[in-house]
């Protein structure tokens, strides 16, 4: 009897250690769970905060001499804010074919000022655009009929564009942000767009001159921006100091010609820059500006202009605007001519076109081609006298 209760004893005593030691593994395994499940959660939550990978931005500033022309692209998806002059058209096209473009969603004619829109009709006509957007101010010139007429042929029409409207560009969105008000004058009905990529914003400015920047400021919006387009190519009527202050960017894309007769960009606009410490890339002295934003970062791909060089004016200020001008001796053409070629711009003209009073001399050319080996050459016909 002793025995059999000194043996339920120990058989007592292991059962009782096995228990403990089981207990003990369950706490561990829990343990180990827990920690297991916290590290997980954790990790998903360092997931979910880290900033979402975007689609590259690349920003194009188009070296197209005395005028603007931009290029954004963004997930496979393109946008062109003006053109350049008349002459320019076919150079903005070959540096697009260069990137790959074959279509364009947006098109931005910021205001009809030749300068900018001039050749943005060769591009409506060589490319399908989703959307061309243009300020409901009208303007008579001949650059911008014929924008209207190529338009017009391809059954599209211009789209007004609604302030603080977003549109989409990849991973990028934009918004118009400007004008607020309608001017008399045409620089100061310019477009303005703000674009925002990731924590990085550009801001495109025109030509708007003071008037529209203050008017601009007294919205109360923010047009804090990392990169500001300089408005009018550097010009002493624009970029005030209270609206460059309040942009504050870090860096200045100017577009101008080399050695242009208006002395763009003036010392006013470069030493407001300076006393900024903006870095500042300029078309006339390092061509095409490119930019490329991962929504962090941006990249240049060429290092900021050092000189803080203002131009000189050699035009005189009481002559007309260019599109204004008219030669003193008008053009008359050979009776054999069928038509007027623009060596330039690659567009031919009807004999007695208006444009061709206009025409710069060292781009005019009489031919008596017909009108299908013009086609096959690579000429434009021109929108305003349909030849």
């Amino acid at each position: 009897m002793e025995k059999e209760l000194k043996a339920a004893a120990e058989e007592k005593s292991i059962d009782t250690h096995l228990r403990q030691r089981m207990n003990k593994t369950v706490i561990a395994f829990s343990i180990a769970a827990i920690v297991v499940v916290f590290i997980i959660s954790l990790f998903a939550i360092r997931r979910s905060n880290k900033p979402e990978e975007l689609s590259e931005l690349t920003v194009h500033f188009i070296d197209v001499g005395q005028g603007d022309s931009t290029l954004i692209i963004c997930g496979g998806e393109a946008m062109l804010i003006d053109a350049g002059n008349n002459d320019k058209g076919t150079s903005v096209q070959l540096y697009l074919q260069k990137q790959g473009i074959d279509k364009l969603k947006y098109v931005v004619s910021t205001h009809p000022d030749a300068d900018h829109l001039g050749g943005l009709d060769v591009i409506i006509y060589k490319y399908d655009c989703n959307t061309v957007f243009m300020s409901d101010v009208k303007s008579d010139s001949i650059s911008y009929q014929e924008v209207l007429d190529t338009l017009n042929n391809k059954w599209q029409k211009p789209t007004v564009p609604s302030l603080y409207e977003a549109y989409n560009l990849g991973d990028a969105t934009f918004s118009f942000v400007g004008p607020v008000n309608i001017y008399d004058s045409s620089n100061n009905n310019s477009l303005i767009i703000k674009l925002e990529h990731g924590q990085n914003s550009f801001l495109f400015t025109g030509d708007q001159e003071k008037e529209a920047e203050d008017d601009l400021l007294s919205t109360g919006i923010s047009l804090k921006a990392d990169v500001l387009k300089i408005a009018h190519h550097g010009s002493h009527s624009s970029t005030g100091t209270g609206f460059l202050r309040n942009v504050s960017p870090q860096y200045a894309v100017i577009s101008c010609g080399d050695g242009n007769e208006y002395g763009f960009p003036h010392r006013e606009v470069m030493d407001s820059l300076k006393r900024l410490n903006c870095k500042v890339f300029r078309t006339d002295e390092q061509g095409s500006i490119v930019v490329k934003s991962n929504g962090i970062e941006l990249n240049w791909n060429v290092e900021p202009s050092t000189t803080w060089n203002c131009g000189i004016v050699t035009r005189n200020p009481d002559s007309p605007a260019d599109e204004d001008k008219h030669p003193d001796i008008p053009f008359i053409a050979n009776p054999e001519t069928t038509y007027i070629l623009n060596k330039s711009s690659l567009k031919f003209h009807n004999p007695n076109c208006e444009a061709v009073q206009e025409m710069n001399p060292l781009n005019r050319e009489e031919t008596t081609e017909d009108r299908d080996a013009l086609l096959n050459a690579g000429y434009v016909p021109c929108k305003a006298c349909k030849p």
